[in-house]
């Protein structure tokens, strides 16, 4: 027998995530976006932002 105790709010949570999807996928996405900046639209221009004038 399982004796873990699960309060009303995770069980609540975990329903809620499991009938909608889309919200786990959007959580997935902000995420790579804060632990993975590199990924986001404009990192391709900060380069040559972050130089400094003479220094390559």
């Amino acid at each position: 027998m399982d004796r873990a105790y699960v309060s009303e709010f995770t069980l609540f949570m975990n329903k809620y995530l499991k009938e909608h999807p889309e919200v786990v996928k959007d959580q997935q996405r902000g995420w790579k976006i804060y632990w993975n900046p590199a990924a986001g639209p404009t990192e391709s221009k900060k380069p040559d932002a972050d130089r400094l004038a003479g220094h390559h």
